[in-house]
């Protein structure tokens, strides 16, 4: 079958094998890139504790954003016993965090009042600080 095609034919087949490569190549790397890019961009924000919890069973907690992208709508806390205790309490307040912010701004800290019911049974302990992003 091969033998039927002319050397017009032949050449046209290269041609097209050759173009066709590095296309599919380029197109590779185009998805590799946006992929690197959008988790180049992505938020990285993490609660401290500024302070240890003190004899009012409040713990002091600020937030940074160590990414180089905007965190929406954060929320951020304590978990103790498996009880979250958001800064704000209830569901929490929600923070827009800027990249290299932090929040407070300057050297204070948000209060995080927490029961003191894991404590008196003996169980407190306290889990890393949790976040939530929607």
């Amino acid at each position: 079958m091969l033998a039927a095609l002319t050397t017009l034919d032949k050449a046209t087949i290269a041609l097209v094998v050759v173009t066709g490569c590095p296309a599919s190549l380029a197109l590779v790397q185009l998805f590799a890139f946006n992929r690197s890019e959008a988790r180049r961009t992505q938020p990285v924000a993490i609660a401290h504790r500024f302070k240890a919890r003190d004899d009012f069973a409040k713990f002091a907690v600020h937030l940074t954003n160590e990414g180089t992208g905007t965190a929406f709508n954060v929320r951020f806390g304590v978990r103790l016993d498996g009880t979250e205790y958001a800064v704000g309490g209830g569901r929490g307040h929600r923070y827009v965090v800027a990249p290299g912010q932090r929040v407070p701004p300057g050297e204070g800290y948000l209060e995080v009042p927490v029961s003191h019911a894991p404590y008196a049974l003996g169980k407190g302990w306290s889990s890393p600080a949790f976040m939530d992003r929607v």
